[in-house]
This record gives structure tokens, sequence and C-alpha cells, in this order.
């Protein structure tokens, strides 16, 4: 996960001890970012400006199985004083001279963006590689890391089904048909979407 959402989050909250850097120069926040690892979905039939991406505006419509993975919706909100995080944080300072930090916070600022995003509507399916024991395969291209989820079949993580493929551009079509068509094992069906156009 890089972009940014985990030391905003920190940054928000004041949970300052994720955001100072150690011996070694990173931060206790960029460990727990490069050990997240998620795929960006919008919601409902309203993809908004995500479906401004791209030269050939593809929709695919999945089935993801959680297993031993997340999705939520993200949350897109200021954080006020009135939050609950920011309640509990001053009642366990102030009453019990203890810092509060909830379990997993990490997929918690996963979760959270900014409320100008929210035309976005995205969910987040969401999967943590927890420690060096965890058996997912890390990939690495120039400073991206990322995992390989094959569609369809079965992963000890996450299970991904791709139902259908709607292409919303007709000069691409016969294209996406052949691509679609290299994939028969896995019943994918190629149908046409042009509500949405440029």
């Amino acid at each position: 996960m890089s972009e940014g959402e985990l030391t905003s989050f920190a940054g928000q909250f004041g949970l300052l001890g994720y955001l100072t850097p150690k011996s070694d120069g990173r931060r206790v926040i960029d460990d727990l970012a490069r050990d997240l690892f998620y795929l960006s979905l919008a919601s409902g039939d309203e993809p908004g400006p995500l479906w401004s991406f791209g030269e050939v505006r593809l929709r695919l419509l999945i089935e993801p199985v959680q297993q031993r993975a997340e999705i939520r919706q993200i949350r897109y909100s200021e954080i006020e004083a009135s939050h609950p995080f920011r309640v509990f944080k001053k009642i366990a300072s102030d009453r019990f001279d203890r810092f509060f930090t909830p379990k997993g916070v990490s997929r918690i600022g996963a979760f959270a963006l900014p409320f100008y995003f929210d035309e976005e509507a995205e969910v987040r399916l969401l999967v943590k590689k927890f420690d060096d024991e965890d058996t997912t395969e890390v990939n690495i291209s120039g400073q991206d890391r990322y995992i390989c989820v094959p569609l369809n079949k079965e992963h000890d993580r996450v299970k991904i089904k791709l139902l259908e493929v709607q292409c919303s551009d007709p000069t691409a079509h016969s294209e996406v048909a052949q691509i679609v068509a290299s994939m028969a094992d896995l019943g994918v069906q190629l149908t046409e979407f042009t509500e949405y156009q440029r």
C-alpha cells in the first residue's frame, strides 16, 4: 500500500509513534504499509471518475470470496473531535494515563480516505501479509510490490471469481473478445456496456 492512507490516518489521530523514524530511518507505518495489498473496486452501478481512466473502458464483474482477506467500503470523512477513536483516546489519557491504540490499526487506516475522494465510492479488497512465515508470495516491479491472485482458482488468502467482462468501446470489442476467448476455461461472458462514455 503506497498511496499514503496510513500516514494520513496516523497523522489525523495523532499516532505519532507510528510516524517517528526508527534507528534505521524507517517508520513503523512504512513497515505496516509494505504488508498490505489491495484491489480497488467501484460499488454499484455508478463508477464515477474511476470510469475515466484508460483508453478502453472495461468493467469486470467479480465475486470475491474473502477467506483470510477483508472487503469493505471505504469510509470518506474528516476526522472530527467527536470521532469514537478520539473520544476513547482522550478517556484513556485523562482517566488512566494510557495511550489507546485499537487492534488492527493498520487495517482500519487502509479503509479510510478524506471526504474529497468520496465520488469514487470505492470498495477495497484487502490482503495483509502478517509475518515472515506467511507463504503469500510478494512480487516486485520497480517501486511497486504486489501479490498475484489467479482468477477462478483456489488461493490460500482470497479467491476472485470473474463472472463477466463488459466493454464500453465498440471498436475494441473484437480484440477484447479474443482475450476473453483465450480464457475459455474461466467461463466468462463478454457484453457491451455503453452507458458511461467519455
